[in-house]
C-alpha cells in the first residue's frame, strides 16, 4: 500500500507489506470455502486516508467572532471544549454498527472500542452468512496500549503489530490536535440542549485489511466522520464513512464502510490493559 498523505499531520503507513505478519485460521481453511477461495487472515495496516473533498481545510474551527452568528459562536466553543477533552486523554466507549459493501459482497459489521487517551481495544465481528452459509462471523480484535499495537483476528493468537506508532491509532478522534482539525457543520436543538455537528478529517475506525478472504492490494481513498457534540463537547452520536478499493481474486473492486456509532461512558475511568 502506497502511504496516502494526512491533512494536519504525518501518519506513517507500511508499505513493506512482506514484512506483515499474516494468521491462519485451520478451521476456516479446511472444508468451508475450498481451496480455491481460502479465507486468508492478515494483520491490519493502520495508514491515513486523504483529505477530504467535502470537509476542505478548514483553518479555524469557525467564523471569526466578530462575524459569527450567537448559534455559531457557541458551535465554536463547543468544538473548542471538545478538543480540550481530546487533547486532555479523553475516554469513551463507543458502539458501531454498519456494512462493509465491496462490489459483488456486503459484511455486516457489529462493534465497539474502549478509548483512554492514546489507547483503545476495538472489537468487532464481520458477519458473511449473506455469502458464506457455513461461515459465519468473524472477530476482530485491534488493541493499542503504551504505543504498541496488537492485532487478534479469528480464532488465531494475539500478535504484536511491529512498527506501529501512536500516529496510527484507529481511535475515531485520533487525527485531532487543534480546532483546525474540526470542521464545525449544523447547529441544532435534541433533547432540549443545543447539539454540534462536526466532521473530521482522515479518521480510520476499520482498515480494510481486516477482512477475511483472498484480498489483497487494500487502499483507503476517503474517510468521513460527523460527530454530534453537545455545548460541553462531549460526543453523542456519529456516522463514519469510507471510500476505497481492493483486489478480490484479483478483480478489482470497490470497499465502501458505512458505520454508525453510539457513545457512552464518556469521562468515565476506561482501563485497557496488554492481552
Amino acid at each position: 500500500m502506497d502511504p496516502i498523505g494526512a491533512r494536519s499531520r504525518s501518519r506513517r503507513s507500511w508499505a513493506n507489506r512482506s514484512s506483515r505478519p499474516t494468521l491462519y485460521v485451520v478451521v476456516l481453511v479446511v472444508g468451508l470455502l475450498g481451496a480455491a477461495c481460502a479465507p486468508t487472515i492478515r494483520v491490519p495496516v493502520f495508514s491515513s486516508a486523504s483529505p477530504q473533498p467535502s470537509a476542505g481545510t478548514p483553518s479555524s474551527a469557525g467564523p471569526s467572532a466578530s462575524t459569527a452568528t450567537p448559534s455559531q459562536a457557541a458551535g465554536a466553543q463547543a468544538v473548542a471544549a471538545f478538543v480540550a477533552r481530546v487533547n486532555a486523554g479523553l475516554s469513551y466507549h463507543v458502539a458501531f454498527t454498519g456494512t462493509a459493501t465491496l462490489s459483488i459482497n456486503r459484511l455486516p459489521i457489529v462493534g465497539g472500542m474502549d478509548v483512554s487517551g492514546e489507547d483503545f481495544a476495538s472489537s468487532f465481528t464481520y458477519d458473511y452468512h449473506h455469502d458464506y452459509k457455513n461461515l459465519g462471523t468473524i472477530p476482530i480484535q485491534i488493541r493499542a496500549v503504551h504505543g504498541t499495537g496488537y492485532a487478534r483476528i479469528g480464532s488465531g493468537g494475539w500478535q504484536t503489530l511491529k512498527g506501529y506508532s501512536r500516529d496510527e491509532s484507529n481511535a475515531p478522534f485520533a487525527p485531532v490536535r487543534s480546532p483546525a482539525d474540526v470542521l464545525l457543520g449544523q447547529v441544532s436543538r435534541a433533547g432540549g440542549r443545543a447539539t454540534y455537528l462536526v466532521s473530521i478529517a482522515d479518521s480510520i475506525l476499520i482498515h480494510p485489511e481486516t477482512i477475511v478472504g483472498s484480498v489483497t492490494n487494500e487502499r483507503v481513498d476517503t474517510t468521513k466522520l460527523d460527530v454530534l457534540i453537545d455545548d460541553a463537547g462531549r460526543p453523542i452520536s456519529g456516522t463514519w464513512h469510507l471510500d476505497g478499493q481492493a483486489r478480490v481474486d484479483g478483480q478489482l473492486q470497490e470497499i465502501v464502510y458505512d458505520l454508525k456509532l453510539t457513545f457512552s461512558k464518556v469521562g468515565a475511568k476506561i482501563s485497557i490493559a496488554r492481552p
